[in-house]
């Protein structure tokens, strides 16, 4: 599957490619909205990248998992730490 990002136009009801589209007639594709400025994509993106890998090393990723699920099975009755 090719994949590729495309900006599209919203105008009377219907998307207009601002890119040119190498499709077959009667293809079918799909479409993932994502609407803002391309500065408020980049400014997500940014945070979403400063992000990455911040709880590596402070938290054991099993053992938060097993406390997860144990406070799900949790009827209330007993006290769970994290």
């Amino acid at each position: 599957m090719d994949m590729r990002t495309i900006t599209l136009r919203y105008e009377n009801g219907t998307l207009i490619p601002l890119d040119t589209l190498d499709l077959k007639e009667g293809e079918t594709i799909t479409v993932t909205v994502a609407s803002g400025t391309d500065d408020d994509r980049r400014r997500r993106a940014d945070v979403l990248k400063a992000a990455c890998g911040m709880w590596k090393g402070n938290v054991d990723g099993e053992t938060m998992l097993r406390e997860i699920y144990a406070a799900r099975e949790n009827d209330g009755t007993r006290k769970v730490e994290i």
